[in-house]
Formats: C-alpha cells, structure tokens, sequence
C-alpha cells in the first residue's frame, strides 16, 4: 500500500462515515479528544481540514503544541486509520470559504454552539498513516515524509 491507496481509502472512510475522533494534548499536558467533521481536499493529497470556532480552548492549544492524531473509522470497526501529524490554524478567507463548501452539510453541531462566531481552518499536514483491516489482519504503515 502507498500514499495513493491509503487516501484512496481515507476518502471512501469520510464520505461514508463524516466523522472522527481528533486527539491533541491541552495547556496542562493532558490529551484530548473531540468528534469533529474532516474532510480532504482534491488538490492537496497529503492533508485533513476541519473547521472549528477561534474561540474554542484548542485552538490556543494546537497553537503551543501542534501534534496530533485522528482515528477515522467505519460503523462496523472493519477498517480503522489513524492519522499522525502537525496542525496548522488557517485563517484565510477564501480558503475557509472553500472547506466550508466541502463540509457544509456535515457542520450542523458547530452552527448549532454559535452561529455568529468566527471560524478557523484545522489543517493537519500528514506524516504517518496506519491503516488497520480488522477482519484481515493487515496493518499498513504509510511514512508520507519520505519519498
């Protein structure tokens, strides 16, 4: 498996699933989890994005310690991917304008917390991936820093 598959699968994971778990570690060094809504983008192959509020405390957070992990998986726990890598906070409105196009349908809770709120983009820049078929056994580990 290379780069190509492994986002081949990733793509297929999130247009059927819509959701995963992103782990990051807070100010006080403890990790933390949240169900957020990522996506890909066709013309970047080695990144994630999802959108949060500016204000939420893990935006501070990503600011002081950029590592981080996603867990990506379908219902039935038969595929499962783990995302390991470095998050970059985006503010740019058109490129905003451009992730919101692709997860509109996908942000209902967001809108729901504070629809006058300012958003930022989470772009996590990918390093490794794992991928897991429980049902086969397989475990694949994709280094996207070398070539």
């Amino acid at each position: 498996m290379d780069k190509n598959d492994v986002m081949e699968k990733l793509g297929k994971l999130l247009s059927e699933t819509k959701t995963g778990v992103l782990g990051w570690v807070n100010k006080e060094g403890y990790p933390e989890l949240r169900w957020m809504s990522p996506c890909l983008m066709p013309y970047n192959k080695e990144c994630t994005y999802a959108v949060t509020l500016e204000d939420f405390p893990k935006v501070n957070d990503l600011k002081t310690n950029d590592k981080v992990q996603w867990l990506i998986q379908n219902r039935d726990l038969t595929e499962v991917i783990n995302i390991y890598g470095k998050m970059n906070i985006i503010e740019d409105a058109l490129f905003k304008s451009e992730v919101l196009e692709n997860l509109s349908s996908n942000l209902v809770a967001i809108w729901k917390l504070e629809d006058d709120a300012e958003f930022v983009v989470l772009e996590t820049v990918i390093e490794e991936i794992v991928y897991y078929d429980t049902m086969k056994g397989i475990k694949e580990r994709i280094n996207f820093r070398e070539e």
